[in-house]
């Protein structure tokens, strides 16, 4: 309330100030003002990284940091709005006679304009500027969290808004000028679409909006980037917002409260450096310190020439476990007070924030506590996963934030896989098959054991323990009760690797035979994004396995304890590993923990089609 009464007492005393003036010197300043505020707008985002660069890391001016934000949008108004009015005085050194009531309704209403766009830049500067809530809130919060889970718990959204809302008019205001009268090649409303949420959202912190609103270029890297869902953007947002860790779906809406039927879960993968910590040596970052920038495009991806649009997160991934480097976990932003610090004492942190993106746009850039990191296109070799299990398994594999080079793992061992080796085919081809089919052999639904079907007979997950007997009559099966194919999720193909005695990827060969129990199985692709092996199928003249877990991979040998150990003695015994790589990747390699077991001799486009 507090606030409230200041910014409208200090609009009504300017639009008062300006009425006594005159119509004619009102309106020139009025003009002036229009001016600072496009001027100031223009040189918010390089004067203050300016500043960000120049402020010290310790000493008197270290706060300089804090405050560069709203420093860098305040100082060019005041410098450009005193520099207009001088050159207008000089123009224009006398006034206009007009009526008394001309002057008086005339200067009051372009005092009026002045006062709303002076005070909506020094109410943009005063939210960006690092103060706590109690000290400078006084009542005012234009952005804060939903607090109903039902409807989107914890998703940020539009609050209060002042009696007069100088903040969003002006913001506003230069946002649709950037693209008319003031238009630029790169506009305000491309990369601020709103700028009077920017800095309140970056103080919603721990503290009370005492901690780092800011970071300086060069303490944050952009790692890249993944999908999850359909690229064209419209997977429900039901099937995109669920994960194995919570048994129930989160739910959303946008900045304006509303839901969002369908779209993509587009994941950004940074890594902070270690000036980003905050004062506790940890690196902390809040829901409001992450914002994507999107543009709305038309169908054919061109942008519609509309301004962009702020979307906050939706969820963190982070390291969860300092003591192990591949443990990680993905934290939900479903509730007020939710923080994500770093764990350990590492001098970095790679982080990865997910965004719903709505269908007919396109993410421009990514904002953390303010300083924008450019995001390129999403293009085919963007990393991809069809369904939400598939990145679970990689956050519980301790890939999720990794890439592996070749270059890096040990390759001395490694053998060579030929082309004519890779099979597409049903039944079993060479070292690698591409297929979801469970060979020549098939099983009756009404047998499934502890497997999950769905509605079209495919295997979902589970275990199941067969006889060979009850698996090899697949041409005395009908067709309306037969399994013999795993179902997996849009966008994935099913790679199955021969790592029987006798194949060139044994789990008996050079590299499985010194290979620890948690070594997990990886396949390579050209990106250098591992693939873990999620099941597998294991036959002998006894028995005969299903093991299938999308979002649960396999550990390694720890998991093939069922397996009755492999020995190259026996000539019945046949296993396979199964894998979910994403449609249209080039596979180059299959490795167990850091040694490659085989490289391919040219990689492999793994298509299904």
């Amino acid at each position: 309330m507090i606030f409230n009464l200041l910014t409208l007492g200090l609009v009504a005393l300017i639009a008062y100030m300006w009425s006594i003036k005159g119509f004619f010197s009102s309106f020139l300043h009025m003009l002036c003002v229009f001016v600072a505020g496009a001027v100031a707008f223009g040189l918010w985002e390089p004067v203050s990284i300016l500043l960000l660069t120049s402020a010290p890391q310790k000493g008197m001016l270290a706060s300089l940091a804090g405050n560069a934000w709203g420093i860098g949008l305040a100082v060019p108004f005041a410098i450009v709005l005193l520099i207009t009015r001088v050159a207008m005085d000089k123009i224009a050194p006398a006034n206009v006679q007009q009526t008394t009531l001309t002057d008086y309704i005339g200067g009051g209403a372009c005092g009026a304009v002045s006062g709303i766009i002076t005070m909506g830049i020094l109410v943009i500067a005063l939210g960006s500027i690092r103060f706590s809530d109690s000290t400078m809130g006084m009542g005012y919060r234009p952005i804060s969290y939903t607090t109903d889970r039902a409807i989107g718990g914890g998703s940020l959204v539009y609050s209060d808004r002042l009696l007069v809302p100088v903040d969003k008019i002006t913001g506003k205001l230069y946002s649709h000028l950037s693209l008319a009268a003031f238009s630029a090649p790169e506009p305000l409303a491309k990369w601020h679409p709103d700028p009077s949420i920017e800095g309140p959202a970056a103080r919603i912190t721990y503290g009370e909006g005492n901690a780092k609103n800011f970071l300086k270029p060069g303490e944050i890297t952009l790692k890249g980037m993944y999908i999850v869902g359909s690229p064209d953007g419209n997977t429900p947002t039901s099937q995109i917002l669920t994960d194995a860790f919570s048994t129930t779906p989160q739910k959303y809406v946008n900045v304006h409260g509303e839901t969002v039927g369908q779209g993509k879960l587009l994941g950004v993968k940074f890594e902070l450096s270690a000036n980003a910590k905050e004062s506790t040596g940890q690196h902390m970052i809040a829901p409001g310190q992450l914002r994507l920038v999107v543009q709305p495009v038309d169908l054919s991806g061109n942008w519609t020439g509309e301004p962009s649009q702020i979307v906050f997160p939706v969820a963190l991934i982070s390291q969860a476990d300092g003591a192990e480097a591949t443990s990680w976990g993905r934290w939900r932003f479903e509730a007020e007070g939710v923080f994500v610090s770093s764990v350990g004492g590492g001098s970095s942190a790679m982080m990865a924030a997910e965004f719903v993106v709505p269908p007919n746009s396109r993410p421009l850039a990514l904002y953390v506590k303010n300083l924008r990191v450019p995001l390129g296109p999403i293009t085919e070799e963007t990393q991809r996963f069809a369904a939400p299990g598939m990145r679970d398994a990689q956050i519980r594999a301790g890939t999720i934030l990794e890439s592996i080079k070749l270059e890096q793992l040990d390759r001395s061992k490694a053998a060579r896989v030929r082309d004519e080796d890779i099979s597409s085919r049903g039944g079993l081809g060479g070292v690698v098959t591409i297929s979801a089919t469970l060979g020549r052999e098939a099983f009756q639904s009404s047998q499934k054991r502890e497997l999950v079907l769905d509605d079209k007979k495919m295997i979902v997950s589970g275990h199941g323990a067969f006889t060979p007997a009850e698996v090899s009559r697949s041409r005395d099966i009908s067709r309306e009760l037969k399994v013999d194919r795993f179902a997996v999720p849009d966008g994935t193909v099913m790679v199955q690797i021969d790592v029987a005695p006798k194949s060139v990827a044994s789990l008996l060969g050079p590299v499985g035979s010194i290979a620890d129990q948690s070594d997990p199985f990886y396949i390579i692709d050209t990106s250098g994004t591992p693939y873990q092996a999620v099941g597998y199928i294991y036959k002998d003249r006894d028995r005969y396995d299903i093991h299938y877990f999308p979002g649960n991979p396999l550990r390694g040998m720890i998991d093939l304890r069922d397996v009755p150990g492999l020995t190259a003695v026996r000539d019945d015994q046949e296993l396979r590993l199964l894998f979910l790589v994403s449609r249209g990747v080039e596979m180059q390699a299959f490795a167990i923990g850091s040694n490659v077991v085989f490289e391919l001799e040219k990689p492999r486009k793994i298509e299904d089609r």
